[in-house]
């Protein structure tokens, strides 16, 4: 499921392959950048992200799994924007619960948390693939956050 957000964001899949300037992150009439050998250059994903981070959430989303990828990338989009309501949909019952853990307060799971998880027919490697891709959702949508407020804040003289 598409989130609201893709009229201002491009998708995941694309921040993580590396290749996208910064201004996909911060309203379009922004022009992001930094001071090279030429002068100002664009800011691009690659400048901010390291290439082992896109390659690691690349593969956590692309590479066979025990959960489908579908519902990998849903887990991950809802954890980018846990108050997008389209998103939050896309989440099954079952997990919903965790994933909102995950996202919103990991110290406090339990193992009576994971337990429940088990008892609804999920083996230890869906459990940990919908935990691996709720933290690196809800990691990227605070990285996401931050490049936001760093734009609003304007630059620094």
């Amino acid at each position: 499921m598409q989130s609201a957000r893709t009229d201002e964001l491009t998708s995941l899949e694309d921040v993580v392959k590396g290749g996208l300037t910064l201004d996909h992150a911060v309203p379009a009439e922004s022009e992001p950048t930094k001071r090279g050998r030429e002068g100002p250059q664009r800011l691009r994903w690659d400048d901010l992200v390291p290439s082992r981070v896109r390659r690691a959430v690349y593969a956590l989303l692309s590479e066979p799994g025990r959960t489908d990828f579908r519902s990998r990338r849903n887990i991950v989009d809802y954890a980018m924007s846990p108050d997008d309501v389209d998103l939050a949909a896309a989440i099954p019952a079952t997990i919903h619960p965790y994933v909102d853990s995950v996202v919103n307060d990991a110290a406090a799971i339990s193992d009576d948390d994971v337990d429940r998880l088990r008892q609804s027919g999920l083996s230890e490697d869906h459990i940990f693939e919908i935990t691996l891709c709720a933290g690196v959702g809800a990691a990227l949508g605070r990285f996401e956050a931050g490049l936001r407020a760093l734009h609003d804040a304007g630059p620094v003289d």
